[in-house]
């Protein structure tokens, strides 16, 4: 799934006055922890090039506003709570879903497709191209396990 970035307006460079009336949706409620994730992937955007001191890319705003659209858009709305989201070392944004031992990673890139990846009590158990039929199907896997 490609998430788009059109869907929503998000002025980064005020993220430090972000709060739950910023994202008031008539259509959903937004939990306080995917409210606290939208705060801090939206302070992403303020990291610098080599913010691990590793040579890590800082934060693609476009991929941190795919990941917040995604937030607001498809797991708030299925009472989906975020676990933890994090940069990566190329840029792209990790939020990662976790029930019992299941776990889905959620990987938003400008660059190339948006990735979900699946693992059972810390092993590997599938990786496919983020669409609508992929997150169901894994966020129904989710939580049966």
């Amino acid at each position: 799934m490609n998430t788009s970035v059109n869907n929503i307006s998000i002025n980064l460079s005020g993220a430090q006055n972000v709060d739950s009336s910023t994202f008031s949706n008539p259509r959903m409620d937004i939990s306080v922890a995917n409210l606290k994730h939208i705060q801090t992937m939206l302070a992403f955007d303020k990291l610098p090039e080599n913010w691990d001191s590793y040579g890590s890319n800082k934060p693609n705003r476009a991929a941190i506003v795919k990941a917040v659209n995604f937030i607001l858009n498809q797991l708030s709305p299925q009472k989906q709570d975020v676990f933890f989201t994090a940069p990566t070392t190329d840029g792209d944004i990790l939020v990662e879903l976790k029930e019992g031992k299941g776990q889905v990673e959620l990987i938003f890139s400008i660059e190339e497709d948006d990735k979900i990846i699946a693992s059972y009590n810390s092993e590997f158990y599938a990786e496919a191209i983020l669409n609508k039929t992929t997150l169901n199907s894994y966020i129904n896997w989710l939580r049966k396990s």
